[in-house]
This record gives C-alpha cells, sequence and structure tokens, in this order.
C-alpha cells in the first residue's frame, strides 16, 4: 500500500488543502511476482475528529494493514475544527469542499471507482458528526456512512455560552455553525435530516459504534433508535471502551468488515453487534 500526502486546491475553501490517501495501487507478495494492476478501487472518505488533522488515522491506528487487506482507497482530508459543514455566512464551505471539490480531484487523479455503491464515507467524533450529515444529505454519492463515537451534541450546543469552560463556548459554536437558533431543522441537523429524507432516494447503509465508557453513549443510542424508527439499516455496536484511539482502532477494522469490500470473510449483519 503506498501512502500518499499532497495538497490541492478547493475551490470551495478558496485556498489549498492537504489529504493523505492509502491507494492500494503498489501491492506486491513473493508469491505474486507482479505488482497488482490498477483498477477502479472502492474508497472510503474518512474524517478526523476535533483537534485532529489528515494525518491521525495512519498515525494511530492500523489502518494501513486492514486497507489493505482489503484493497480499499482510504482518503483522510483535513476538516480543520469545522465540524465538515458550510458556515452559512462566512464563507468558509467544508461540506462543498468534501462532497464536490475532494472527491472530483480523488476521482480525476486516483484509479478509483466514481460509482455511489463503491464510494463511502465516515469518521470519529468530530468527523462521526460529519460523516452522518455529509452522509444522508449526498447519499447519491456515498452508500454507506460509518460513524465513532460521533459528537452527536445538539443539546450541549445550544446549551453552551461564553463562560463554557474549554474550548466549546458559544462563540465557538456560533462561527462554526452560525446563528444557533436556526440549527433545529437546518441541514446540518442530524435529526431533521433522517425525519425528512426523501422517499424517492436510496438510503445509505449506517454503521454507528460507541463506547460503553464514553460520554457520548447515550446520545449515539438515541441516535440509533431514530435510524431505526425511519427504516435505516443500521448496524449497532456498543463494546468497552471510552473516546480513544484504542477504540477506534478496533472499530474502523469492524467497519472494513462490514463495507462490501473484496477479501472481506462475512459481511457483519444489520442489528446489534459485540465486536
Amino acid at each position: 500500500m503506498a501512502i500518499l500526502t499532497c495538497n490541492f486546491l478547493s475551490p470551495s475553501l478558496m485556498r489549498t488543502v492537504p489529504l493523505t490517501a492509502i491507494l492500494p495501487t503498489d501491492t506486491f507478495s513473493p508469491f505474486e511476482p507482479t505488482n497488482q494492476e490498477a483498477g477502479n478501487f472502492k474508497t472510503l472518505y474518512l474524517l478526523h475528529g476535533f483537534l485532529g488533522n489528515h494525518t491521525d488515522w495512519v498515525n494511530h491506528t492500523r489502518l494501513l494493514d486492514y486497507a489493505s487487506q482489503k484493497k480499499l482507497c482510504v482518503v483522510m482530508p483535513s476538516g480543520e475544527n469545522h465540524f465538515y459543514i458550510n458556515h452559512p455566512t462566512s464563507g468558509e464551505k467544508y461540506s462543498s469542499y468534501l462532497v464536490d471539490d475532494l472527491i472530483d480531484f480523488v476521482q480525476k487523479s486516483f484509479p478509483v471507482s466514481n460509482k455511489r455503491e463503491d464510494t463511502f464515507i465516515g469518521g470519529l467524533s468530530m468527523g462521526g458528526y460529519g460523516a452522518i450529515v455529509n452522509g444522508l444529505k449526498h447519499s447519491d454519492k456515498f452508500s454507506h456512512i460509518c460513524a465513532l463515537s460521533s459528537a452527536l451534541v445538539f443539546d450541549t450546543i445550544l446549551q453552551a455560552t461564553d463562560e463554557t469552560q474549554g474550548p466549546f463556548s458559544r462563540t465557538y459554536y456560533q462561527t462554526t455553525f452560525g446563528d444557533l437558533d436556526m440549527l433545529a431543522g437546518s441541514e446540518n441537523d442530524y435529526d431533521f435530516l433522517v425525519e425528512n429524507y426523501p422517499t424517492e432516494k436510496e438510503k445509505p447503509r449506517v454503521y454507528l459504534a460507541c463506547g460503553e465508557e464514553d460520554d457520548l453513549l447515550q446520545a449515539n443510542e438515541v441516535f440509533r433508535n431514530k435510524l431505526s424508527q425511519f427504516d435505516f439499516d443500521v448496524t449497532w455496536s456498543k463494546t468497552a471502551g471510552g473516546h480513544n484511539w484504542q477504540f477506534w482502532d478496533q472499530q474502523i477494522e469492524a467497519v472494513l468488515r462490514w463495507l462490501p469490500l473484496e477479501g472481506t470473510e462475512a459481511s457483519i449483519s444489520s442489528g446489534n453487534v459485540s465486536l
């Protein structure tokens, strides 16, 4: 597997931005003396969490090994701390950058499939939120959503004040989401997107996971129930673990078993699973 880090121009953000990609174009085995031919590889767009960057997944998990086994292309953009959404007034269009600019660049530059059924989105924490919102809004591009320890924190956002301890002040959330009074029922409201999912569109399959020691567990369980209520095919994994890389390393391996990939021994069926 090749690991590539590069920069490309994002028209939506009006600047050059970095990405890291894992590409299965140089797979080699002494028992197979020729390198694998380039093909239309399936692609997972994998998002980092708050305070992270495009190198996190490679630096903190065994993703390279997992992706190599499945011959999967993994693209990891840098979302900074903007939750992968478009701010309504500032011009910080991180959703457009992700689903328009990035996908267009990747599909033009790398030997990947442009088919919906071969294109997936996932992430952890803030990136889990970004995967859910963008995966639901743009399900014409993504057939599967995997969201780990997702930051489903609308209650926290709406209750935040400028006296809130740490970085999550009301001002911060406003610079990210815009007018917080307009958040409910917007394109960034994950419950609204589920409840108002267009009947004519095929639903993406969803994998949700959260650790039993994670403060976000209850919010993720509530969202799992919401998806089931509206007839989404959802696989739920609740196992021991917290909001940390040990949990996410275990779960990304499970995600790659769940996705419809070459070399997958058995796809995890929908429902509750223990992994």
